[in-house]
């Protein structure tokens, strides 16, 4: 399958999810916190606490970057390859060598900074040039290699 066409339907995929991210209905809040990697709604993120700081020594765990701010991310990952702004909505992509990192922001319906709310990881092939949706030993692989080559990169 080309490159082109792969890219295309993994474009349409992300944006398909920025779409129906934006039309969910606010959460119960009597209902339980989710475990999964997303956070729904703002009064959820209103009512979270801070998320736990990440040592230094070590890279953080997928649901710990869940409720992060957009300013935590560069010190841990660096510049994202890809930042797209869509209203309240915002999208990194990180590029690693076998992976890529999706971060899904969203700012708050009364203003203030974008925080993480989803994200997702890709794995790529470079044998026959394509991408698949990663497991999580792989997302957490994909997120310690990132967060290792910034470290790298800044006492270089």
């Amino acid at each position: 399958m080309p490159v082109r066409l792969i890219r295309s339907k993994l474009l349409a995929g992300v944006m398909a999810l920025l779409v129906s991210a934006c039309a969910q209905a606010p959460a119960d809040k009597s209902a339980p916190a989710e475990t999964t990697m997303t956070a729904t709604g703002d009064q959820n993120l209103a009512k979270a606490t801070k998320p736990p700081i990440i040592p230094a020594q070590s890279a953080p765990t997928a649901t710990a970057l869940l409720g992060l701010k957009a300013d935590d991310l560069v010190p841990l990952f660096g510049p994202p390859a890809l930042k797209r702004d869509d209203g309240r909505a915002q999208i990194w992509r990180y590029q690693g060598e076998a992976c890529q990192l999706y971060l899904f922001l969203y700012q708050p319906k009364s203003g203030g900074n974008f925080s993480i709310r989803h994200l997702e990881t890709v794995r790529l092939s470079n044998r026959d040039k394509t991408s698949e949706p990663a497991d999580a030993a792989e997302t957490q692989t994909c997120i310690d290699g990132l967060w290792q080559r910034t470290r790298q990169s800044s006492t270089s």
